[in-house]
């Protein structure tokens, strides 16, 4: 499965095969090195392009709608991207090497919340991906979650549902960071058709910035209809 997610991205963004950190060949391994001594884990790199994080959402299914509940449930996949000077290389230097999947945390992972989620079935991946030109991958993911959405079905079959799907980075990251969605809207290359619910496309994005006792709080969100 991680394999397949991995060239899914490289084929979705760059069309480029990436090279595995531990395949054990010495360029790899250098770079790998190299990598490790310019990020910290733990804190955004000072040189993040445009103080920016992208967020790629591709919508799978929806697998089950409980109206009396008002709870839909999805199957999701999830990237995380920034760019960093800090991650980029020279890939002569490094045998070639364009696209690097590292088995383990080196970079830094934005912290983004899905609003609303009262249930979370996730087959995350600790593998990280870098590309020559400093754009890293941060977090891949494919889950299933079950959210809060406010259904009124008095008029099913015939009834229309509005059913955000929300992303914000929590309290105090807002002002250290800004988060946008990838494409205008959400992606559905592999979606498969709910048996009861019809998707109605296109399905947009819209950000939304405000305040809350003077901090900066952002939110991004997707509504399914």
């Amino acid at each position: 499965m991680l394999l397949l997610l991995c060239s899914v991205i490289c084929f979705i963004f760059i069309g480029l095969s990436p090279i595995y950190a531990g395949n054990g060949n010495e360029e790899t391994q250098n770079l790998v090195n190299k990598l490790k001594s310019n990020f910290n884990r733990f804190t955004p790199p000072k040189d993040l392009l445009n103080n920016s994080v992208q967020i790629f959402v591709e919508l799978f299914k929806i697998m089950d709608v409980e109206e009396k509940q008002g709870l839909i449930t999805l199957k999701i996949m999830l990237i995380v991207t920034y760019a960093s000077k800090s991650a980029a290389w020279d890939p002569d230097e490094y045998g070639g090497i364009e696209v690097l999947t590292i088995p383990e945390h080196i970079f830094w992972t934005p912290p983004i919340i899905l609003r609303d989620a009262v249930d979370k079935s996730f087959e995350s991946f600790t593998d990280q991906m870098v590309i020559n030109n400093g754009s890293v991958f941060s977090r891949m993911s494919f889950f299933t979650t079950k959210l809060a959405c406010n259904i009124n079905a008095t008029k099913f079959p015939f009834d229309t549902q509005f059913c955000p799907i929300t992303f914000y980075p929590p309290g105090g990251y807002s002002a250290v960071f800004t988060a946008d969605f990838i494409f205008p809207e959400l992606k559905l290359s592999w979606y498969v058709e709910n048996e009861q619910w019809e998707l109605l496309r296109p399905v947009q994005t819209y950000k939304e910035i405000f305040h809350i006792d003077g901090e900066p709080f952002q939110e991004k969100t997707l509504e399914l209809i």
